[in-house]
C-alpha cells in the first residue's frame, strides 16, 4: 500500500502477481472440474513463471547474484537486437507464406502454411534446422535463394552481431 502503483513497475513485483493469478485460476480450473486440458494449460505456464522466480532468490547469494545481474544486463543490452532479429524473421516468413501458396504438393508441410508457421520455420532456419525437404514449390529458384539469404543474415550475420554485443 506504501508504493500504490510504483508497486506494478517492478518485474520481479509482476512475476509474484502473475504468478499469484495463474496459480488461482489452476486451482478454481480444478475445483470446478473444467476441462483438464485447459488446466494444463494454465498450470505449465504457471509452474513456469515459479521457476523463473527462482532466479530472483537466487539474487540473496553471493555466489549466484553475480549470475543473475549479468543475465540481467545483457537481456537489457541486447532488447533491441531481438526486435530487429524478429522483424528479420518476420520477413523471412512473410515470404515463405506467400511463396507455399504456389506448393504442388498438398502434403507437404509448407503448402497451405499459416503465417505463425512460416515465422516458426524461418525461426527453425534461423537457429539452424535446415530441413529444406518442405520446399515443394513451383519457385524453386527463389525458395533456394531465400534459404541462402535466411541463412546468410540470421545465422551469420546477427549471430556475430550478438557475440560482439
Amino acid at each position: 500500500m506504501f508504493h500504490k502503483l510504483n508497486y506494478f513497475k517492478s518485474f520481479w513485483n509482476l512475476l509474484d502477481l502473475s504468478s499469484l493469478i495463474l496459480n488461482v485460476v489452476v486451482v478454481i480450473l480444478d475445483l470446478i472440474n473444467k476441462n483438464t486440458l485447459d488446466a494444463n494449460s494454465v498450470a505449465g505456464v504457471s509452474v513456469l513463471i515459479m521457476w523463473a522466480k527462482l532466479f530472483y532468490f537466487l539474487r540473496i547469494f553471493n555466489s549466484t547474484a553475480h549470475l543473475i545481474w549479468m543475465i540481467i544486463e545483457i537481456w537489457s543490452d541486447i532488447r533491441y537486437f531481438v526486435v530487429v532479429l524478429m522483424l528479420a524473421i518476420l520477413a523471412f516468413a512473410n515470404s515463405f507464406y506467400i511463396l507455399s501458396w504456389n506448393s504442388e504438393d498438398m502434403e507437404s508441410p509448407f503448402s497451405g502454411s499459416t503465417l505463425p508457421l512460416s515465422f516458426i520455420y524461418s525461426w527453425k532456419m534461423g537457429t539452424g534446422d535446415f530441413d529444406t525437404t518442405a520446399f515443394a514449390t513451383k519457385d524453386e529458384t527463389l525458395i533456394w535463394v531465400l534459404w541462402f539469404l535466411n541463412t546468410l543474415i540470421i545465422n551469420i550475420i546477427f549471430f556475430n552481431l550478438v557475440v560482439a554485443l
